[in-house]
């Protein structure tokens, strides 16, 4: 068939398996009897249109593979004892179009001939291979890492040294990259969960504070629950999550999480508490983002920068649970503080926090951080005049030793009432947190307890050892001996 002929043959969008496109053919086409199936009064595109639908999937999508052996598979096939047979890697054209379009080796056929007969080139250079020959191999593109790591890396760099508070280029960048944040799903589920009271087996949130002494445990057993929640005012420390002064939750899934997450040194001793949730929360799980799913047709006009924006997601978890060297956390915490304020306050329906994998774990636990508006805990209403107090025995070597805390209620006839909220004493425990003055005399605003401490499972471990996970790397050493006019 000539070539005219052939560019011009109707394919209907029953002939086309990928939905993108044939509902653009339905939506667009001119009713015509299809050259393929011989449908009448459908509509149709040229089959000239679709090639050229085609070629820009393949510019963005495919790439084509090194059609000669490189040094070192020349060096395997030159080694007679491995018997090393080379073959090209990827798929023909025609595969590729078959795949892509969903469509009959037939359609496909006559789409790579269209495409390769538009192709020009100078025939006397000798490395010119037809991009559509049926020698030719394609295999998929990878978005590039190393742009990718240069975006993070600029927005780094926008906020260490050009503008931190406010910052319009990062604020589109945020905007861009959450954008439908909900509708994401993976293989684990969607990316933003709710988890809470609901779930069939409620989660526990474990939380610990290191103690290098024995008066220090003490100290956080008679205050709790509001020693182990979130601190408050200038006593909030910046964090991965968060800036100084902003308050949040860390905790994490499990108990050994949670221990390696404060690093406690040998010979100290750590107070952990469990915590439920009173509601339900919606949390962005970046776990799940790692395998997100995009289903984004490679017809879309959008499809390169969704795509891109993914490749990006895909790599979220990892930037969040980087390790961060002692001294490097003003500037390395800086982009991840900016994101999670960011979801904390621009994402609908509004977000409570994040759950991301424990870098101290190897990525092997899992780590949840609640929002400012989420963080605060359930006191404990005792009446006024409760006096709270812990004990510590050591018995010798040949018992345990043993914290006790006692509380001492106020005889029934006191007319005091119970105690509702925060007081002038701010030594009786349970207090909300959020309801003190801060260290500079300014009254924060009081929000709705989220967790609620188990009094009966607290624990006082004492650290008698920590281990490592590590990898070992080679060092090689040369000795050279210089000659005269070297150096």
């Amino acid at each position: 068939m000539e070539s005219a002929g052939l560019a011009g043959r109707l394919v209907c969008y029953q002939c086309i398996g990928e939905s993108f496109l044939s509902d653009l053919i339905h939506q667009r086409g001119s009713p015509s009897t299809c050259d393929y199936c011989d449908s009448a009064d459908v509509e149709a595109f040229a089959l000239k249109d679709i090639s050229e639908a085609m070629s820009r999937v393949f510019e963005h999508s495919w790439t084509t593979t090194p059609r000669d052996p490189d040094g070192y598979e020349y060096a395997l096939m030159s080694d007679p004892e491995i018997n090393y047979e080379w073959n090209r890697r990827g798929d023909r054209p025609v595969n590729v179009v078959e795949e892509v379009a969903k469509v009959s080796a037939e359609i496909a056929r006559d789409i790579v001939e269209v495409l390769g007969e538009g192709t020009y080139w100078d025939p006397k250079d000798p490395d010119y291979e037809s991009p559509y020959s049926d020698e030719t191999r394609y295999e998929p593109v990878d978005e590039d890492q190393f742009t990718l790591n240069s975006v993070w890396a600029e927005m780094k760099q926008q906020l260490h040294h050009r503008a931190r508070f406010f910052n319009n280029e990062l604020s589109d960048f945020l905007a861009d990259l959450f954008a439908d944040i909900q509708h994401v799903k993976s293989s684990l589920g969607p990316a933003v969960r709710r988890m809470g009271p609901s779930d069939e087996v409620p989660p526990t949130l474990f939380r610990a504070r290191t103690c290098l002494t024995t008066d220090a445990a003490r100290e956080v057993l008679s205050k709790a629950p509001a020693s182990l929640g979130a601190p408050s005012g200038r006593l909030v420390r910046a964090g991965r999550m968060n800036a100084a002064g902003i308050p949040v939750f860390y905790g994490a899934m499990a108990l050994e999480t949670c221990l390696a997450e404060v690093r406690p040194p040998v010979g100290s001793s750590v107070v952990v508490g469990q915590f439920a949730l009173l509601r339900d929360v919606l949390v962005l799980d970046l776990r799940a983002l790692e395998d997100a799913l995009d289903d984004t047709s490679p017809f879309d006009p959008t499809f390169t920068s969704v795509r891109r924006k993914y490749a990006f997601l895909k790599t979220l978890s990892r930037r969040f649970s980087a390790s961060v060297m002692p001294g490097a956390e003003d500037f390395d915490y800086l982009l991840t503080q900016a994101v999670c304020e960011y979801l904390a306050g621009s994402i609908e329906p509004r977000l409570d926090g994040i759950a991301f994998p424990s870098a101290q774990t190897g990525g092997q636990g899992t780590n949840v951080t609640l929002f400012r508006h989420a963080s605060a805990v359930e006191p404990v209403a005792y009446p006024a005049g409760t006096k709270v107090s812990t004990v510590h025995s050591d018995y010798g070597d040949d018992e345990s030793p043993s914290y006790t805390v006692w509380v001492e209620l106020p005889a029934a006839s006191s007319p005091e009432k119970e105690d509702a909220g925060p007081q002038d004493d701010f030594d009786v425990p349970g207090l909300l947190d959020f309801g003190r003055p801060d260290a500079d005399g300014i009254q924060q605003l009081t929000v709705d307890p989220t967790l609620r401490l188990n009094l009966e499972t607290l624990q006082v471990i004492e650290i008698t050892g920590v281990s490592y996970t590590s990898t070992a790397i080679d060092v090689s050493r040369h000795e050279a001996q210089l000659t005269r006019g070297e150096f």
